[in-house]
């Protein structure tokens, strides 16, 4: 519930839900599992899976952040987990009106 009486999911009983997985290589070294190979091995052994909200490309920060918060205007969240492809660069948008009303 993140302390939030807002969240949505308050009053769901506790969960976990991903939305990546880390492998280790031939070397001992963590590696971030790519999108596309993720959502295959994840479907693949029935784990659940955080919601995807948008699925694009953004060619600058400010659209990223334009979108992200058009989607918080209708959906009281706390945040959205944003990532590369890859998975090598991920970051959090934070819903600012859903922090100021913890």
């Amino acid at each position: 519930g993140s302390g939030n009486k807002n969240n949505p999911a308050s009053k769901d009983p506790a969960n976990i839900k991903f939305f990546g997985i880390d492998e280790i290589n031939d070397y001992g070294e963590v590696e971030k599992m790519g999108t596309t190979t993720f959502f295959l091995r994840a479907s693949s052994i029935g784990l659940p899976l955080v919601k995807e909200v948008f699925n694009k490309e953004f060619n600058s920060k400010e659209e990223l952040l334009n979108e992200c918060n058009s989607y918080f205007k209708t959906n009281m969240i706390e945040g959205i987990v944003v990532r590369t492809v890859d998975s090598k660069f991920s970051a959090k948008i934070m819903n600012l009106e859903y922090d100021s009303k913890k």
